[in-house]
């Protein structure tokens, strides 16, 4: 584990020291326990305080790698409304575009638990507790899902605009930079404002890296 890492997946047992470190194996660190949390966001005013007892699969490639979730106790109904993915019960926190971002804002598990973990928590119990209703509104499950949150980030229209993109960050920059971009303005790339949303995530990832994370998101 390097000191990064290290640090980080300390910070995060003090804030919540319900958990602990469960195992470390196959380039992973396993984190498991109850993560408590209260939460009142503006759109709702409703504070809620509850606790999930969850798994974080960290890679060891972190903050750069997404991290894998999963609940532990069926809390959360695996039925298709909420958010789940059936094929291994991992929780679906939105596309990998929008977690790598929040990720490059606050690069540590701290980070992660306040921007992806206690949203999605807060919306899974706010939407139990009122008839499945979502306070946030809901994106669609599935590549469907996925498709629509990268849309509404990078402001696109279409789901070949988002295809596109997904072919932008597996080129090298120099040669990205010379495409067409895909946002309709008819200039290149090099020459659009998108160039730094794109940039942004690029640099803070690794091109080898996003196409291996959106192969395994992205059903292409």
């Amino acid at each position: 584990m390097d000191v990064f890492l290290e640090q980080s997946i300390s910070d995060f047992l003090k804030e919540y020291p319900l958990m602990r470190i469960a195992s470390s194996k196959n380039n992973f660190i396993d984190i498991r326990g109850k993560f408590e949390f209260i939460a009142s966001p503006e759109i709702t005013r409703d504070v809620i305080s509850d606790s999930y007892e969850i798994l974080i699969s960290i890679p060891n490639t972190f903050p750069r790698g997404i991290p894998i979730v999963k609940e532990l106790q069926n809390k959360i109904p695996n039925d298709n409304n909420h958010h789940v993915n059936p094929a291994d019960n991992s929780l679906c926190l939105g596309s990998p575009f929008r977690i790598l971002e929040k990720l490059r804002q606050s690069p540590n598990l701290l980070g992660f638990a306040k921007k992806c973990l206690i949203p999605y928590f807060y919306a899974t119990s706010y939407c139990l507790r009122n008839e499945n209703t979502y306070p946030f509104g809901e994106l669609s499950h599935g590549d469907k899902g996925l498709y629509e949150d990268t849309k509404e980030m990078f402001n696109l229209d279409s789901d070949e605009q988002v295809q596109e993109l997904i072919k932008l960050f597996g080129l090298k920059k120099r040669i990205a930079n010379k495409k067409k971009c895909i946002c309709g303005c008819n200039k290149r790339l090099g020459k659009c404002k998108l160039r730094f949303q794109i940039h942004s995530l690029r640099e803070f990832c690794t091109c080898s890296t996003l196409t291996k994370i959106i192969a395994q998101s992205f059903d292409l």
